[in-house]
Protein backbone atom coordinates (compact mmCIF):
# COMPACT_ATOMS: atom_id res chain seq x y z
CA UNK A 1 0.00 0.00 0.00
CA UNK A 2 3.18 2.44 0.41
CA UNK A 3 3.75 2.68 -3.12
CA UNK A 4 0.30 3.62 -3.78
CA UNK A 5 -0.88 7.37 -3.12
CA UNK A 6 -3.79 7.06 -0.62
CA UNK A 7 -6.99 8.26 -1.64
CA UNK A 8 -10.31 9.60 0.07
CA UNK A 9 -12.80 6.83 1.28
CA UNK A 10 -9.65 4.26 2.00
CA UNK A 11 -10.11 2.27 4.79
CA UNK A 12 -7.00 1.57 6.22
CA UNK A 13 -6.81 -1.32 8.60
CA UNK A 14 -10.18 -2.16 8.35
CA UNK A 15 -11.20 0.72 10.68
CA UNK A 16 -9.99 4.01 9.49
CA UNK A 17 -11.84 5.61 6.67
CA UNK A 18 -9.85 8.79 5.07
CA UNK A 19 -11.96 11.90 4.35
CA UNK A 20 -10.10 14.99 3.68
CA UNK A 21 -6.25 15.51 3.51
CA UNK A 22 -4.92 18.18 5.34
CA UNK A 23 -1.40 17.74 5.10
CA UNK A 24 1.41 16.71 2.69
CA UNK A 25 5.12 17.10 2.91
CA UNK A 26 8.14 15.32 2.22
CA UNK A 27 6.68 11.36 2.91
CA UNK A 28 4.17 12.98 5.96
CA UNK A 29 0.17 13.29 5.32
CA UNK A 30 -2.13 13.86 7.49
CA UNK A 31 -5.87 13.20 6.91
CA UNK A 32 -9.05 13.90 9.02
CA UNK A 33 -11.08 10.55 8.74
CA UNK A 34 -13.45 8.26 10.58
CA UNK A 35 -12.98 5.59 13.07
CA UNK A 36 -15.41 2.89 11.97
CA UNK A 37 -15.81 0.85 14.81
CA UNK A 38 -17.02 3.53 16.93
CA UNK A 39 -20.72 3.80 17.12
CA UNK A 40 -21.34 6.79 15.86
CA UNK A 41 -18.32 6.71 13.50
CA UNK A 42 -15.72 9.36 15.75
CA UNK A 43 -13.80 12.11 13.61
CA UNK A 44 -10.10 11.33 14.52
CA UNK A 45 -7.45 13.03 12.68
CA UNK A 46 -4.72 10.13 11.16
CA UNK A 47 -0.73 11.36 10.44
CA UNK A 48 1.32 9.22 8.34
CA UNK A 49 4.50 8.65 7.68
CA UNK A 50 5.81 6.26 4.61
CA UNK A 51 9.02 4.55 5.49
CA UNK A 52 11.51 3.47 3.27
CA UNK A 53 14.53 1.91 2.44
CA UNK A 54 16.34 5.61 2.23
CA UNK A 55 13.78 7.36 4.26
CA UNK A 56 15.01 10.30 6.83
CA UNK A 57 15.99 8.26 10.00
CA UNK A 58 15.60 11.37 11.74
CA UNK A 59 12.24 11.74 10.56
CA UNK A 60 11.18 8.88 11.74
CA UNK A 61 12.51 9.37 15.21
CA UNK A 62 10.51 12.72 15.13
CA UNK A 63 7.53 10.69 14.62
CA UNK A 64 8.11 8.51 17.46
CA UNK A 65 8.56 11.11 19.52
CA UNK A 66 5.60 12.25 18.95
CA UNK A 67 3.44 9.27 19.29
CA UNK A 68 5.33 8.66 22.95
CA UNK A 69 4.49 12.15 23.61
CA UNK A 70 0.52 12.39 22.69
CA UNK A 71 0.22 9.15 24.74
CA UNK A 72 2.14 10.17 27.85
CA UNK A 73 0.61 13.28 28.32
CA UNK A 74 -2.58 14.51 29.56
CA UNK A 75 -3.80 18.29 29.31
CA UNK A 76 -7.00 19.29 28.29
CA UNK A 77 -5.52 21.19 25.73
CA UNK A 78 -3.52 19.08 23.96
CA UNK A 79 -3.60 16.38 21.30
CA UNK A 80 -5.43 13.36 22.77
CA UNK A 81 -3.65 10.04 21.84
CA UNK A 82 -6.42 6.68 20.32
CA UNK A 83 -3.95 4.44 18.26
CA UNK A 84 -0.94 3.95 16.21
CA UNK A 85 -0.08 1.05 13.69
CA UNK A 86 1.61 0.35 10.72
CA UNK A 87 0.77 -0.52 7.29
CA UNK A 88 3.12 -3.73 5.40
CA UNK A 89 3.15 -3.30 1.69
CA UNK A 90 5.97 -2.56 -1.00
CA UNK A 91 7.16 -0.08 1.50
CA UNK A 92 5.49 0.99 4.89
CA UNK A 93 3.05 3.46 6.07
CA UNK A 94 3.21 4.48 10.07
CA UNK A 95 0.34 5.69 11.36
CA UNK A 96 -0.92 7.62 14.31
CA UNK A 97 -4.37 8.19 15.27
CA UNK A 98 -5.65 11.45 17.53
CA UNK A 99 -8.40 12.63 18.90
CA UNK A 100 -10.14 15.29 16.32
CA UNK A 101 -10.25 19.11 17.55
CA UNK A 102 -13.32 20.94 15.83
CA UNK A 103 -12.15 24.20 15.32
CA UNK A 104 -10.07 26.64 12.96
CA UNK A 105 -6.34 26.87 12.50
CA UNK A 106 -5.61 30.90 13.15
CA UNK A 107 -3.50 30.34 10.09
CA UNK A 108 -6.70 30.06 8.30
CA UNK A 109 -8.18 32.88 9.98
CA UNK A 110 -5.54 35.32 9.32
CA UNK A 111 -5.73 33.71 5.32
CA UNK A 112 -9.29 34.93 6.06
CA UNK A 113 -8.47 38.41 6.76
CA UNK A 114 -8.82 37.97 10.55
CA UNK A 115 -7.05 40.57 12.29
CA UNK A 116 -7.16 39.85 16.06
CA UNK A 117 -7.75 42.19 18.94
CA UNK A 118 -5.59 43.15 21.78
CA UNK A 119 -7.49 41.20 24.34
CA UNK A 120 -8.13 38.00 21.90
CA UNK A 121 -4.15 38.30 21.72
CA UNK A 122 -4.31 38.60 25.82
CA UNK A 123 -6.51 35.47 26.01
CA UNK A 124 -4.69 33.27 23.30
CA UNK A 125 -1.23 34.27 25.14
CA UNK A 126 -2.74 33.05 28.36
CA UNK A 127 -4.38 29.95 27.56
CA UNK A 128 -0.70 28.88 25.55
CA UNK A 129 1.61 29.74 28.61
CA UNK A 130 -0.50 27.41 30.58
CA UNK A 131 0.01 24.69 28.37
CA UNK A 132 3.52 25.35 28.52
CA UNK A 133 4.12 25.94 32.30
CA UNK A 134 2.24 22.13 32.30
CA UNK A 135 4.79 20.84 29.50
CA UNK A 136 7.92 22.88 30.92
CA UNK A 137 7.39 21.82 34.45
CA UNK A 138 7.46 18.03 33.17
CA UNK A 139 10.41 16.30 34.46
CA UNK A 140 12.44 16.46 32.71
CA UNK A 141 10.66 19.42 30.82
CA UNK A 142 9.14 19.52 27.72
CA UNK A 143 9.07 21.59 24.77
CA UNK A 144 7.15 22.67 21.95
CA UNK A 145 9.82 23.75 19.17
CA UNK A 146 7.23 24.89 16.97
CA UNK A 147 4.55 27.10 18.02
CA UNK A 148 3.14 28.77 14.97
CA UNK A 149 0.20 29.96 13.83
CA UNK A 150 -1.31 26.69 11.56
CA UNK A 151 -0.52 25.23 15.11
CA UNK A 152 -2.61 26.63 17.16
CA UNK A 153 -7.04 25.78 16.87
CA UNK A 154 -9.74 27.93 17.89
CA UNK A 155 -11.87 25.32 18.89
CA UNK A 156 -15.40 25.41 18.54
CA UNK A 157 -15.94 25.20 22.29
CA UNK A 158 -13.97 28.69 22.35
CA UNK A 159 -10.74 27.44 24.10
CA UNK A 160 -7.61 27.44 22.25
CA UNK A 161 -5.17 24.01 21.32
CA UNK A 162 -1.61 23.64 20.84
CA UNK A 163 -1.15 20.82 18.43
CA UNK A 164 1.60 19.17 16.19
CA UNK A 165 3.89 17.68 18.84
CA UNK A 166 6.24 16.39 15.65
CA UNK A 167 8.68 18.70 16.85
CA UNK A 168 9.22 18.13 20.81
CA UNK A 169 11.95 17.76 22.71
CA UNK A 170 11.92 16.05 26.02
CA UNK A 171 15.55 16.06 27.27
CA UNK A 172 18.41 18.27 26.41
CA UNK A 173 21.05 17.41 23.71
CA UNK A 174 24.27 15.48 24.38
CA UNK A 175 27.70 17.49 24.16
CA UNK A 176 28.90 16.55 20.78
CA UNK A 177 25.85 14.78 19.47
CA UNK A 178 24.43 15.44 15.99
CA UNK A 179 20.81 17.23 15.69
CA UNK A 180 18.79 18.03 13.53
CA UNK A 181 17.03 21.54 12.81
CA UNK A 182 13.27 21.84 13.68
CA UNK A 183 10.75 24.43 13.67
CA UNK A 184 10.06 26.81 11.41
CA UNK A 185 11.67 29.85 9.89
CA UNK A 186 10.86 32.95 11.32
CA UNK A 187 9.31 31.57 14.28
CA UNK A 188 12.73 29.85 15.56
CA UNK A 189 14.92 32.07 17.93
CA UNK A 190 18.54 31.94 17.10
CA UNK A 191 19.78 29.50 19.89
CA UNK A 192 17.43 26.56 18.08
CA UNK A 193 19.37 26.63 14.93
CA UNK A 194 22.53 25.60 17.25
CA UNK A 195 20.77 22.93 19.03
CA UNK A 196 19.92 24.74 22.13
CA UNK A 197 16.45 24.95 22.59
CA UNK A 198 15.26 26.10 26.05
CA UNK A 199 12.24 26.95 27.90
CA UNK A 200 12.06 30.52 26.51
CA UNK A 201 12.76 29.66 23.20
CA UNK A 202 8.99 28.25 23.01
CA UNK A 203 8.34 32.00 24.44
CA UNK A 204 9.98 33.81 21.27
CA UNK A 205 8.03 31.51 19.43
CA UNK A 206 4.69 32.25 20.81
CA UNK A 207 5.76 36.21 21.06
CA UNK A 208 6.46 35.94 16.76
CA UNK A 209 2.96 34.36 16.66
CA UNK A 210 0.89 36.68 18.29
CA UNK A 211 2.80 39.46 16.25
CA UNK A 212 2.01 37.87 13.26
CA UNK A 213 -1.80 37.62 14.24
CA UNK A 214 -2.09 41.46 15.43
CA UNK A 215 0.29 42.66 11.95
CA UNK A 216 -1.19 39.66 9.45
CA UNK A 217 2.65 40.10 8.43
CA UNK A 218 4.30 37.02 8.99
CA UNK A 219 7.55 37.67 11.39
CA UNK A 220 10.25 36.52 8.32
CA UNK A 221 8.98 39.24 6.82
CA UNK A 222 9.05 41.78 9.49
CA UNK A 223 11.98 44.17 9.14
CA UNK A 224 14.71 43.85 11.67
CA UNK A 225 16.95 46.05 13.55
CA UNK A 226 19.76 43.93 15.42
CA UNK A 227 17.94 40.75 14.85
CA UNK A 228 14.81 42.64 16.68
CA UNK A 229 11.48 42.19 15.32
CA UNK A 230 10.06 46.15 14.39
CA UNK A 231 6.23 45.56 14.78
CA UNK A 232 4.84 49.09 16.06
CA UNK A 233 3.76 50.48 13.19
CA UNK A 234 1.17 47.74 11.91
CA UNK A 235 -0.12 47.37 15.32
CA UNK A 236 -2.70 49.05 16.82
CA UNK A 237 -1.67 48.20 20.95
CA UNK A 238 -0.95 49.77 24.29
CA UNK A 239 2.82 50.01 25.47
CA UNK A 240 2.21 47.60 28.01
CA UNK A 241 1.52 44.37 25.74
CA UNK A 242 4.00 46.71 23.04
CA UNK A 243 6.46 45.81 25.78
CA UNK A 244 5.68 42.61 26.67
CA UNK A 245 6.09 41.56 23.46
CA UNK A 246 8.82 42.83 22.52
CA UNK A 247 10.65 40.71 25.99
CA UNK A 248 9.63 37.55 24.49
CA UNK A 249 11.25 38.15 21.29
CA UNK A 250 14.78 39.30 22.45
CA UNK A 251 17.16 37.43 20.21
CA UNK A 252 19.34 36.22 23.20
CA UNK A 253 17.56 33.81 25.47
CA UNK A 254 18.81 35.51 28.42
CA UNK A 255 16.76 38.66 28.11
CA UNK A 256 13.67 37.02 27.79
CA UNK A 257 11.14 35.74 30.56
CA UNK A 258 12.81 32.74 32.28
CA UNK A 259 10.18 30.84 32.12
CA UNK A 260 6.24 30.52 31.43
CA UNK A 261 4.93 31.02 34.13
CA UNK A 262 6.59 34.36 34.62
CA UNK A 263 5.73 35.61 31.27
CA UNK A 264 2.76 35.19 32.07
CA UNK A 265 3.00 36.69 35.61
CA UNK A 266 3.92 39.93 33.34
CA UNK A 267 0.82 39.49 31.11
CA UNK A 268 -1.56 39.37 34.23
CA UNK A 269 -0.35 41.23 36.44
CA UNK A 270 -0.13 44.97 34.88
CA UNK A 271 3.42 45.64 35.65
CA UNK A 272 4.45 48.85 34.22
CA UNK A 273 5.86 48.74 30.61
CA UNK A 274 9.26 50.00 32.12
CA UNK A 275 8.98 47.04 33.99
CA UNK A 276 8.07 44.20 31.08
CA UNK A 277 10.32 45.64 29.03
CA UNK A 278 13.31 44.64 31.05
CA UNK A 279 11.91 41.15 32.84
CA UNK A 280 14.64 39.88 33.98
CA UNK A 281 16.01 43.18 35.42
CA UNK A 282 18.27 42.39 38.38
CA UNK A 283 16.45 41.39 41.66
CA UNK A 284 18.01 42.92 44.67
CA UNK A 285 18.66 40.87 47.56
CA UNK A 286 15.87 40.66 50.48
CA UNK A 287 16.42 42.17 53.82
CA UNK A 288 15.80 39.04 55.68
CA UNK A 289 17.01 35.53 53.97
CA UNK A 290 17.62 32.41 55.40
CA UNK A 291 20.10 31.30 53.06
CA UNK A 292 23.43 32.18 52.57
CA UNK A 293 25.60 32.31 49.52
CA UNK A 294 29.71 32.22 48.74
CA UNK A 295 30.63 32.29 45.44
CA UNK A 296 33.55 32.32 43.10
CA UNK A 297 34.43 31.95 39.01
CA UNK A 298 34.33 28.10 39.53
CA UNK A 299 32.13 27.52 43.02
CA UNK A 300 28.78 28.82 43.91
CA UNK A 301 27.73 27.15 47.81
CA UNK A 302 24.07 27.97 49.36
CA UNK A 303 24.30 27.69 53.07
CA UNK A 304 21.14 26.63 54.68
CA UNK A 305 21.08 26.73 58.27
CA UNK A 306 19.64 24.01 60.43
CA UNK A 307 15.77 24.04 61.64
CA UNK A 308 15.02 24.64 65.10
CA UNK A 309 12.77 21.51 64.76
CA UNK A 310 15.17 19.18 65.41
CA UNK A 311 15.36 19.81 69.00
CA UNK A 312 12.31 17.80 69.44
CA UNK A 313 13.86 15.07 68.24
CA UNK A 314 17.07 15.52 70.32
CA UNK A 315 14.31 16.15 73.35
CA UNK A 316 12.71 13.20 72.77
CA UNK A 317 16.26 10.91 72.84
CA UNK A 318 17.20 12.30 75.90
CA UNK A 319 14.29 10.71 77.42
CA UNK A 320 14.94 7.48 76.03
CA UNK A 321 18.62 7.62 76.78
CA UNK A 322 17.28 8.38 80.66
CA UNK A 323 15.27 5.07 80.41
CA UNK A 324 18.09 3.47 79.19
CA UNK A 325 20.13 5.01 82.15
CA UNK A 326 17.41 3.34 84.72
CA UNK A 327 17.38 0.07 83.21
CA UNK A 328 21.13 -0.36 83.08
CA UNK A 329 21.00 0.51 86.96
CA UNK A 330 18.58 -2.17 87.73
CA UNK A 331 20.43 -4.29 85.43
CA UNK A 332 23.55 -3.79 87.54
CA UNK A 333 21.91 -3.98 91.08
CA UNK A 334 20.40 -7.48 89.95
CA UNK A 335 23.59 -8.50 88.77
CA UNK A 336 26.07 -7.20 91.20
CA UNK A 337 23.18 -6.80 94.25
CA UNK A 338 22.09 -9.10 96.93
CA UNK A 339 19.95 -11.05 95.22
CA UNK A 340 21.52 -14.31 92.98
CA UNK A 341 21.96 -13.67 89.31
CA UNK A 342 20.88 -17.04 88.57
CA UNK A 343 17.58 -17.13 90.23
CA UNK A 344 16.90 -13.33 88.50
CA UNK A 345 18.38 -14.33 84.89
CA UNK A 346 15.11 -14.56 83.51
CA UNK A 347 14.54 -10.67 84.40
CA UNK A 348 18.07 -9.82 83.44
CA UNK A 349 17.18 -10.49 79.96
CA UNK A 350 13.92 -8.98 80.16
CA UNK A 351 15.63 -6.16 80.79
CA UNK A 352 18.07 -6.27 78.88
CA UNK A 353 15.69 -6.19 75.30
CA UNK A 354 14.39 -3.59 76.69
CA UNK A 355 17.17 -1.37 77.47
CA UNK A 356 18.36 -2.38 74.13
CA UNK A 357 15.16 -1.47 72.35
CA UNK A 358 15.54 2.07 74.49
CA UNK A 359 18.86 2.59 73.69
CA UNK A 360 18.28 1.96 69.90
CA UNK A 361 15.02 4.49 69.59
CA UNK A 362 17.30 7.14 71.46
CA UNK A 363 19.78 6.47 69.17
CA UNK A 364 18.49 6.89 65.95
CA UNK A 365 16.15 10.10 67.57
CA UNK A 366 19.75 11.98 68.53
CA UNK A 367 21.07 11.19 65.00
CA UNK A 368 17.74 12.71 63.39
CA UNK A 369 17.73 15.21 65.87
CA UNK A 370 21.77 16.62 65.19
CA UNK A 371 20.73 15.92 60.93
CA UNK A 372 17.76 18.85 61.21
CA UNK A 373 19.69 21.24 63.33
CA UNK A 374 22.72 20.76 61.55
CA UNK A 375 23.29 23.25 58.75
CA UNK A 376 23.17 22.22 54.98
CA UNK A 377 25.36 22.73 51.66
CA UNK A 378 24.62 22.88 47.88
CA UNK A 379 27.51 23.21 45.89
CA UNK A 380 28.06 23.73 42.59
CA UNK A 381 31.23 23.52 40.73
CA UNK A 382 31.45 24.67 36.84
CA UNK A 383 34.07 22.83 34.75
CA UNK A 384 34.05 23.70 31.12
CA UNK A 385 30.45 22.75 30.11
CA UNK A 386 29.97 20.49 32.75
CA UNK A 387 28.50 20.89 36.52
CA UNK A 388 29.66 19.24 39.33
CA UNK A 389 26.93 18.54 42.24
CA UNK A 390 27.76 17.96 45.87
CA UNK A 391 25.78 18.28 49.23
CA UNK A 392 27.00 17.95 52.52
CA UNK A 393 26.03 18.22 56.21
CA UNK A 394 27.94 20.23 58.60
CA UNK A 395 27.87 18.25 62.38
CA UNK A 396 30.03 19.65 65.16
CA UNK A 397 32.09 21.42 62.61
CA UNK A 398 32.34 17.95 59.97
CA UNK A 399 31.21 18.54 56.70
CA UNK A 400 29.86 15.21 55.58
CA UNK A 401 29.04 14.33 51.61
CA UNK A 402 25.45 13.35 50.77
CA UNK A 403 25.39 13.14 47.27
CA UNK A 404 28.06 13.77 44.59
CA UNK A 405 27.15 13.89 41.13
CA UNK A 406 30.07 14.95 38.07
CA UNK A 407 29.96 16.02 34.75
CA UNK A 408 25.95 16.44 34.93
CA UNK A 409 25.39 18.92 31.42
CA UNK A 410 23.12 21.94 32.80
CA UNK A 411 19.09 21.77 31.73
CA UNK A 412 17.25 24.69 33.84
CA UNK A 413 16.64 26.04 37.22
CA UNK A 414 12.86 26.78 38.21
CA UNK A 415 10.65 27.18 41.13
CA UNK A 416 6.99 25.72 41.94
CA UNK A 417 4.83 27.77 43.36
CA UNK A 418 3.07 26.37 46.40
CA UNK A 419 -0.67 25.59 46.55
CA UNK A 420 -3.05 26.73 49.00
CA UNK A 421 -3.74 23.09 50.12
CA UNK A 422 -1.58 19.62 49.34
CA UNK A 423 -4.96 17.25 48.71
CA UNK A 424 -2.78 14.63 49.88
CA UNK A 425 -2.22 15.66 53.31
CA UNK A 426 -4.87 18.28 53.84
CA UNK A 427 -2.44 20.70 54.61
CA UNK A 428 -1.74 24.87 54.92
CA UNK A 429 0.68 25.91 52.73
CA UNK A 430 2.31 29.65 53.29
CA UNK A 431 0.73 31.71 49.75
CA UNK A 432 4.23 33.31 49.68
CA UNK A 433 5.95 30.29 50.41
CA UNK A 434 7.59 28.12 47.31
CA UNK A 435 7.38 24.37 47.75
CA UNK A 436 10.78 23.71 45.66
CA UNK A 437 14.06 25.39 44.43
CA UNK A 438 14.95 22.97 41.74
CA UNK A 439 18.18 22.67 40.17
CA UNK A 440 17.78 20.12 36.66
CA UNK A 441 20.37 18.52 34.75
CA UNK A 442 20.13 16.07 32.06
CA UNK A 443 20.62 13.16 34.95
CA UNK A 444 18.96 13.85 37.82
CA UNK A 445 16.93 16.60 39.34
CA UNK A 446 18.27 17.89 42.37
CA UNK A 447 16.48 19.85 45.32
CA UNK A 448 17.86 23.00 46.58
CA UNK A 449 15.62 23.99 48.83
CA UNK A 450 12.13 23.46 50.26
CA UNK A 451 9.61 26.02 51.35
CA UNK A 452 11.25 29.35 50.43
CA UNK A 453 9.91 32.35 50.18
CA UNK A 454 9.26 33.52 46.76
CA UNK A 455 11.54 36.93 46.52
CA UNK A 456 14.54 35.05 48.37
CA UNK A 457 13.96 31.82 45.56
CA UNK A 458 13.42 34.30 42.69
CA UNK A 459 17.03 35.98 44.37
CA UNK A 460 18.73 32.87 44.41
CA UNK A 461 17.45 31.78 40.92
CA UNK A 462 19.24 35.20 39.72
CA UNK A 463 22.08 34.43 41.10
CA UNK A 464 22.74 30.87 40.06
CA UNK A 465 22.13 31.67 36.77
CA UNK A 466 24.35 34.74 36.90
CA UNK A 467 26.96 32.17 37.69
CA UNK A 468 26.71 29.76 35.44
CA UNK A 469 26.27 31.52 32.20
Amino acid sequence: MAGVSLQPQEILRDRYQLCTKLGHNAGRQTWKALDLQKSPSETVIVKLLAFEGEADWQQLKLFEREGMMVEQLDHPRLPVFRDCFDLDGQNMWLGLVQAYIPGTCLRDLINQGKRFSEEEIKRIATEILEILIYLHQLHPAVLHRDIKPSNLIWGTDGEIYLIDLGAVQDKAPMEGSTFTVVGTYGYTPIEQFGGRAVPSSDLYALGATLIHLLSGVPPANLPQDKMRLRFSDLVNISEQLHSWLTSLTEPDFKDRPASAQQALDFLTQGLPSRTISNPISPIQKPEKIRNQIRFSKTTFKIITPGSILGIFPIIISAFFFWLFWIQASRIYELVYGPDSIFNNSSNIMRLLIFALIVFIIGSFAAIAGLWKVSSSEFQIQKENESINIRKYKKIFRKKIKTHQRSNSSLNSIFHVQSVQHNFQLSLEIEPGSIRDLILQTEDEDYRILAQCRRNEANWLIQEIQGFLL
